[in-house]
């Protein structure tokens, strides 16, 4: 029996993958307790997503079907590239950076055992945009009642929970209190978290994607706009 004779259904929610590397990679050196060796900078980030790029690259291969070019990627050898790769001192894992923004290879998998009709991709700003739309167009895919009452304010603006603190605050706490607890802290400059991708190599990024972005739109069948934000 296949797997979609039981007809699940799947909903995806997808975010802009340079925004997505980059908060990845925050969460990495900034979020967990670790050992680091050296300074964290943004410098590493390009070093690290430079390096997951280029092990992408030797694993992807152009192809042209009915004038088309595709691009195939061989994702259990780049995952083994990846778990191969030595270290630092007190980093044990070691996942895709950039490759987790590869949706489109991803989903293939997928679709391999569920047709496409049964996979529902929205995408995170339109989350962010427009709450209430999204979520009833996420519920009448999953058959469910879309009739709901939704006030969208609280996702378009900072709250104040009951206890009267906001998200940005108690993050603020929660970091200070993983600064003070036992265990090594990542070595980092004051302002590393907040150093934005240098422009020359987001639009590297940007273009590193473009073409893996554009079968992923086709494959689900909408535009997900992802480009480089001008500022």
């Amino acid at each position: 029996m296949d797997a979609y004779e039981c007809s699940p259904v799947c909903p995806f929610s997808l975010r802009d993958p340079v925004s997505r590397a980059h908060s990845e990679w925050q969460m990495r050196h900034f979020s967990q307790k670790k050992e680091q060796v050296g300074e964290v900078t943004i410098q590493l980030f390009l070093e690290e997503a430079g390096r997951d790029m280029r092990r992408i690259e030797e694993n992807t291969t152009t192809l042209t079907e009915e004038n088309k070019t595709k691009l195939s990627l061989d994702w259990p050898g780049y995952l083994k590239e990846c778990s191969d790769v030595d270290q630092p001192k007190g980093i044990n894992e070691f996942q895709p950076l950039v490759g987790r923004g590869l949706y489109y290879h991803q989903l293939l998998n997928w679709a391999k055992h569920f047709p496409m009709t049964q996979i529902h991709v929205v995408s995170s700003d339109d989350m962010r945009a427009r709450p209430a739309e999204v979520l009833n167009g996420v519920c009448k895919f999953l058959g469910i009642d879309d009739t709901f009452y939704h006030d969208e304010q609280p996702f378009l603006r900072e709250q104040k929970n009951v206890g009267g603190t906001t998200f940005k605050s108690s993050m603020a706490a929660c970091s200070a209190s993983t600064s003070s607890s036992s265990g090594a802290a990542p070595a980092a400059s004051p302002s590393a978290r907040k150093e934005p991708i240098p422009s020359e190599f987001e639009d590297k990024l940007y273009s590193f994607f473009a073409p893996h972005n554009q079968l992923l739109y086709e494959l689900v069948g909408k535009d997900m706009k992802w480009a480089k934000k001008q500022k």
